[in-house]
């Protein structure tokens, strides 16, 4: 802990410029990921049943708590910017900081590529055949067009521009995001209890024959980039 006097005397504290509301939105959109929407229907109800989903979801929802409060604890500590490279930094030294701050960038960087393949794919619902303009190759099995590739790069100029102006704007949007997301999921929920082939049966069996693996699977780490990043944006001055 060489580095906690010099990181706290170097470094300015942040001002608190969110509201509850916007830390709240932040928080929506930090952990909520285009893939809580489509990986329950595609891989986790198949594979593990409906009450196996359930208590994978309750598992990883405990150990995501150990992290939060991990967090909650170095963030009054350490109420600097940086987040996970400054925590690094601080307990383990500068090749840690170095190692933590270079993997937080490749991360981010895989992200904004999941992210945009995640609205190519969400067009394909929504608008149908909008962007399917100026076609240019295929991978695996999936036809990728100009237009989607154009309507990506608008969406990530947008976004970085939000990142540019700061945390005013951007707080701004992310409230409203967070609440249009609440509302849909209010919408979807009631959709489904009102259809006609809405019934008790369709919770049995509560337990597939894999369901012990299935649930396993669904708290496998490889699904954390699609379920867990959601619509945030952090400018530096957060």
């Amino acid at each position: 802990m060489d580095h906690s006097t010099e990181s706290q005397t170097d470094r300015k504290e942040l001002k608190k410029t969110m509201s509850p509301a916007e830390v709240w939105a932040l928080a929506v959109g930090a952990i909520i990921g285009w893939g809580c929407f489509v990986l329950p229907g595609t891989r986790f109800l198949p594979d593990a049943g409906p009450l196996g989903t359930c208590l994978a979801f309750l598992i990883g929802g405990g150990l995501l708590c150990t992290v939060a409060l991990c967090y909650s604890i170095l963030i009054k500590v350490y109420p600097v910017a940086g987040g996970s490279f400054t925590y690094a930094y601080v307990g383990f030294g500068t090749r840690a900081g170095f190692i933590c701050g270079w993997a937080l960038v490749l991360g981010y960087l895989c992200v904004i590529a999941a992210n945009g393949t995640a609205l190519a794919l969400l067009s394909r619902f929504v608008l149908p055949g909008v962007f399917d303009v100026g076609y240019l190759y295929t991978v695996a099995g999936w036809d990728v067009y100009a237009g989607e590739l154009a309507m990506m790069s608008a969406f990530f100029i947008f976004f970085g521009y939000m990142n540019f102006r700061g945390m005013d704007m951007a707080s701004s949007l992310q409230l409203i995001l967070a609440f249009a997301l609440a509302g849909g999921v209010l919408v979807l929920i009631l959709g489904s209890v009102a259809t006609e082939t809405s019934h008790v049966d369709n919770l049995f069996p509560p337990l597939c024959r894999r369901a012990f693996p299935g649930s396993l699977r669904t708290v496998h780490p490889r699904h954390y980039p699609v379920a867990v990043r959601g619509f945030r944006h952090d400018p530096p001055d957060r």
